[in-house]
């Protein structure tokens, strides 16, 4: 909900300009990239119409006088991405290779059953390609 009401939102866009009147809001789109966007129309000193555009979320609001400034302001609204899809990128197809043959090398351990060389290898090559792609890539963001 928002913490404006539709006169205040008309109110802030008609204070910002110079000569017009009657302004209202034409549109309100909710949810809008979480928060509320909403369309102030208005007529200048020469009879045009014109709109304005108002993007109000927590408890602020944004006022764009032309589309593009909209769209500018809309591209920096990008939503981070949950920890869940943090996590996922970073263990990503060989993160979970290495911890599969981690838990398949403990499990055999944990029995008592003689870990075979292969498993052993496999381990050691799958951790050094994981770590060092993963030093690999830290060098090149550095530079």
């Amino acid at each position: 909900m928002s913490n404006f009401t539709k006169q205040q939102i008309v109110d802030d866009v008609l204070a910002k300009l110079n000569d017009v009147k009657d302004g209202k809001v034409l549109r309100e789109v909710r949810p809008f990239l979480g928060g509320t966007l909403y369309v102030v129309g208005f007529t200048d000193t020469d009879g045009g119409k014109k709109e304005n555009y108002v993007f109000e979320k927590d408890g602020e609001l944004r006022i764009y006088r032309f589309s593009y400034e909209l769209y500018h302001g809309i591209a920096k609204e990008v939503e981070k991405p949950s920890a869940w899809h943090v996590v996922a990128q970073a263990i990503a197809v060989e993160g979970t290779i290495a911890i599969c043959l981690t838990l398949t090398i403990c499990f055999l351990a944990v029995r008592g059953t003689t870990i075979p060389e292969i498993l052993g290898s496999a381990l050691t090559a799958v951790l050094g390609f994981y770590f060092g792609s993963k030093v690999g890539g830290a060098k090149h963001e550095k530079t």
